[in-house]
């Protein structure tokens, strides 16, 4: 069965009422989960994410501006239906943004084949990551202070432009490397990429393994 894209939303935002945070997504048929996050003015405060009651593994984090963290999260094997996350973290006073999007047809041997992170200011977000095996899907969460993000080099727009979202490959990649790019304002950015295969592909000792 090869990897397709199974369920998403746009960027949500809410207003920081305190932790834990519970919001609500819907996994139709999805075997990899992936929970993008921005907790703005905080600093690194995340505690745990959980999705219908199971945790969820940090894949990467990035601290892209000032106080202001970027995660990306994955969970493998996730309960189909309408489920909550639930967002634990402390402090803070600011709004924080999150996105998520759900494949089918992954390996389940672990939630990243490889992972990247990248920082940097300027209109260009830009990140290439190391392939350990392919072919591979390339997932990639972005942040940026200004404007809205656009999709550029490699990359397809998840749900609506906006200063943080979800892009992807949109099929699966051969070869070494793969760079994906983005347009935004000028500001500060920051991003964090994975890649994922089929289970024909997975090999277990590459694989960041779910805990």
């Amino acid at each position: 069965m090869a990897i397709a894209r199974d369920s998403n939303n746009n960027h949500q935002t809410w207003n920081d009422p305190g932790s834990p945070k519970t919001v609500a997504f819907t996994n139709t048929a999805g075997n990899l989960l992936y929970l993008g996050l921005v907790l703005r003015d905080k600093g690194d405060v995340l505690t745990s994410v959980t999705y219908a009651g199971s945790g969820m593994s940090v894949i990467g984090k990035v601290n892209y501006s000032g106080t202001s963290w970027a995660y990306l999260l994955g969970l493998v094997s996730p309960a189909t239906g309408a489920n909550n996350f639930v967002i634990t973290y402390t402090g803070g006073s600011s709004d924080n943004f999150w996105q998520a999007v759900s494949y089918s047809g992954a390996s389940t041997a672990g939630v990243s084949n490889a992972s990247k992170t990248n920082t940097g200011s300027g209109t260009t977000v830009s990140d290439t990551i190391t392939f350990v095996n392919t072919p591979a899907w390339v997932t990639m969460w972005s942040a940026a202070t200004g404007g809205s993000l656009t999709a550029s080099t490699n990359s397809t727009a998840i749900g609506t432009a906006f200063n943080f979202q979800f892009f992807d490959s949109n099929g699966t990649q051969t070869g070494s490397t793969f760079n994906m790019q983005q347009t935004a304002s000028s500001g500060a950015w920051g991003d964090i990429m994975v890649s994922f295969v089929e289970p024909a592909a997975a090999t277990d000792g590459n694989f960041l393994m779910f805990m």
